[in-house]
């Protein structure tokens, strides 16, 4: 899969997991392991995919006031 839609997802799973963004317009092994990141932060199925329940949790947590994983991890050490 590649196009303008992989860009927006690693741009907003970029702002989720308070990382760079990886700046691919292909979903690739790297952005995939960043699903996989998500969803496992987010306590759902992990399975890379970017399906339906990732993507609505996705929208969820870059809204503004939403916390970040680096939020959480800096509250755990």
């Amino acid at each position: 899969m590649e196009g303008p839609a992989i860009e927006v997802l690693d741009q907003l799973l970029a702002k989720a997991v308070s990382e760079s963004p990886l700046e691919t317009s292909i979903f690739d092994g790297a952005l995939k392991e960043r699903v996989e990141l998500f969803q496992r932060w987010q306590g759902i199925g992990v399975d890379g995919i970017a399906g339906h329940r990732t993507l609505e949790r996705l929208q969820q947590s870059v809204q503004p006031n939403a916390p970040t994983l680096a939020s959480i991890n800096k509250e755990e050490a």
